[in-house]
């Protein structure tokens, strides 16, 4: 057994895999899973590694206990023996190593998000909650399952300093400095994607914002002090998960 099996681990890091944990129970819970195929990681404070859930788990399995840390260079460090999805290990250790302001990244497969990654003109701003992403979506065009280390430079190349980005045809993918700062951002994609699909399909003809009120929005949306109230919410999110 390695020192890094003896040591538990410290305050920062138990409360970052409670929090990461809480974050797979509510994507469970709201329906955002696609079996056992997408991931949500966290960075270790102080450390050059990140959680990842343990391939083959169920969003519900994921405990704190169970998490997997992994080494930017995709070595396991503890639990000892433990296997990870070599594609999710591409996406996430790319965005981490290349954005040190990074934190958190949640990736999804949702049924809309997927549809919405399918559209040529991608996410418009249709509603109040798509004007966050006014301008600070990435794109990145679908070259198959991100199995390939190569694929990472022109992953990070797509993505830039934004935190919104869709994998085209693929899915949806949001980050942050906290997993509560990734988790709304997530919940307000999936919400501007649900209700953009809908307005679609009723083939009526649709009211858009003009860009100079979608701009304003934006900034109001990502203004330093709304996280204070994106925090609560995020608070909120967790202790819904505590009502039976």
């Amino acid at each position: 057994m390695n020192l890094h099996q003896l040591r538990l681990p410290s305050p920062e890091e138990q409360l970052i895999r409670e929090e990461l944990t809480d974050c797979y129970h509510l994507a469970a819970k709201m329906g955002w899973t696609d079996s056992i195929f997408t991931h949500f990681t966290a960075r270790v404070p102080g450390e050059e590694s990140f959680l990842i859930n343990a391939f083959g788990l169920n969003f519900e399995e994921v405990s704190p206990e169970n998490l997997v840390k992994v080494t930017l260079e995709g070595d396991v460090i503890t639990p000892e023996g433990s296997f990870i999805n070599k594609a999710g290990y591409t996406l996430h250790s790319a965005i981490h190593e290349a954005r040190p302001d990074v934190n958190c990244i949640l990736h999804t497969h949702t049924t809309h998000g997927v549809a919405l990654s399918m559209l040529e003109n991608g996410l418009e701003t249709l509603s109040q909650h798509s004007c966050r992403y006014y301008n600070r979506v990435a794109y990145h065009e679908y070259t198959g399952i991100l199995f390939d280390e190569t694929e990472k430079t022109n992953l990070i190349h797509s993505l830039g300093d934004r935190n919104t980005l869709i994998l085209r045809n693929h899915g949806l993918v949001t980050m942050g400095k906290t997993i509560g700062d990734a988790f709304f951002l997530m919940y307000n994609l999936e919400h501007s994607a649900r209700t953009q699909l809908m307005a679609m399909a009723t083939g009526q003809k649709l009211t858009r914002i003009s860009p100079s009120v979608a701009d304003y929005t934006s900034n109001q949306m990502n203004h330093p002090n709304h996280y204070v109230i994106d925090d609560l919410a995020w608070q909120a999110f967790r202790r819904w998960l505590k009502i039976v």
